[in-house]
């Protein structure tokens, strides 16, 4: 399963979002010298380039710039407090991601993203629950964390990835004051925006 983008229009291109992918991925190959092991960054930039879109159209870039900077700035200092050996890119993005998915799940709980289906020699493409996208990202976040924790070198990796889970509280805590652009009429007649 691949999955590559929401069915929540877009009123602009998300300069936000595409900004900080570009930063993520700079300081990755900065920091780690190439593009190795690139699996784990890569879920969590897919997940933002998907999620992040939506999340900042429904807020406008300056209060975007303020939601990723406050909820990934609490988890930075959460997961350096619990792994304070942990690299430094695994204390970067994954935290904003963390607060942009927080603030998705409760903005747009009914929202589907649109998925590669890959079974042996068939390809299709279908649309699945935004929250089950989510769900399996949380999952794998805890998944990750849990089983690293008794391993001396990937402990605090895997204190990190359990911290940065705060972001998802972060992001349910700010996303109402500031999305005042949200989209009442997507997938189906929900939203809760007020316009300001």
């Amino acid at each position: 399963m691949i999955p590559f983008k929401d069915d929540i229009p877009k009123r602009r291109f998300p300069l936000v979002t595409v900004t900080l992918i570009a930063i993520a991925l700079a300081a990755f190959i900065a920091f780690e010298g190439g593009i190795g092991e690139l699996v784990y960054l890569g879920l969590g930039l897919l997940c933002l380039w998907i999620f992040g879109a939506s999340v900042e159209d429904s807020m406008g870039r300056p209060r975007f710039v303020a939601f990723c900077a406050v909820g990934g700035g609490a988890t930075l200092g959460l997961q350096a407090l619990a792994a304070p050996d942990a690299p430094v890119v695994a204390l970067g993005a994954p935290g904003t991601v963390a607060t942009v998915l927080g603030g998705y799940a409760l903005l747009y709980p009914r929202a589907r993203v649109v998925t590669l289906v890959t079974v042996p020699l068939f390809f299709t493409v279908v649309a699945v629950p935004a929250l089950l996208v989510l769900g399996a990202w949380v999952a794998l976040q805890v998944a990750l964390g849990l089983t690293s924790l008794g391993d001396p070198v990937a402990g605090s990796e895997g204190a990190a990835r359990l911290a940065q889970l705060t972001g998802l509280a972060f992001g349910a805590l700010l996303i109402r004051p500031l999305a005042n652009r949200v989209h009442e009429d997507c997938a189906g007649g929900r939203r809760m925006a007020v316009q300001r």
